[in-house]
């Protein structure tokens, strides 16, 4: 039986113009690990819309916090 091989397709880069992000889109939108979000939702760094089982982090809160640990780096 011969092996099929599939390429794997890139996911579309993120949107810039969307504002709402969840948790593994907000992780890699800011470079970081989806843990380390859950982290900074647990710790009531980031504030999430919880819609349903979903967290919904808005943009602005993700670039105020990179700009907030940008200026204390």
């Amino acid at each position: 039986m011969p092996v099929i091989r599939r390429s794997l397709v890139p996911t579309s880069q993120s949107d810039c113009s969307k504002r709402g992000y969840n948790v593994r889109e907000a992780a890699n939108y800011m470079g970081v690990s989806v843990w380390q979000i859950r982290q900074w939702v647990h710790s009531g760094e980031l504030r999430p819309a919880v819609i349903g089982n979903k967290h919904i982090l808005d943009k602005a809160a993700l670039d105020a916090l990179l700009d907030e640990l940008f200026k204390a780096a």
